[in-house]
């Protein structure tokens, strides 16, 4: 009965251990759900036949402040689950999944900028020079 007794205090300090550790990971998860994340937005502008996107699929909320469009762009701004963004997009004729062209694209625009430092800082011209 000792041996009985002495094994099962030995055993205490790791239920407790796990009791604590399962106390931590619920207030962890209480904290999450009553202090959603929300992704926030400011001063975005969308020109010249742009179309932005500014979605959250994962039930994050949204805050979106400042933001323009001019010249025919298109702005999609809020909340919505990824299904519905799917057929939006190929609605549009945008093909989400296709995104290798859109990051070659990417790539190449940004390896021609890189490049634009090979003229020099340039000067500035006279008023009424050109």
């Amino acid at each position: 009965m000792a041996d009985q007794d002495a094994a099962e205090r030995k055993s205490v300090p790791e239920q407790l251990d796990s009791i604590m550790q399962s106390l931590r990971t619920f207030v962890e998860a209480s904290h999450a759900v009553n202090n959603p994340r929300t992704n926030v937005f400011e001063e975005v502008s969308a020109t010249e036949d742009a179309h932005q996107v500014v979605v959250s699929t994962n039930e994050d909320l949204v805050s979106a402040k400042q933001l323009t469009a001019s010249g025919r762009a298109r702005q999609w701004l809020g909340q919505m689950h990824d299904d519905s963004l799917q057929l939006l997009t190929q609605a549009q004729g945008i093909d989400l999944a296709d995104r290798a062209t859109t990051d070659n694209a990417v790539e190449a625009e940004t390896e021609r900028a890189a490049n634009f430092d090979q003229y020099g800082a340039g000067y500035r011209l006279e008023d009424g020079g050109v």
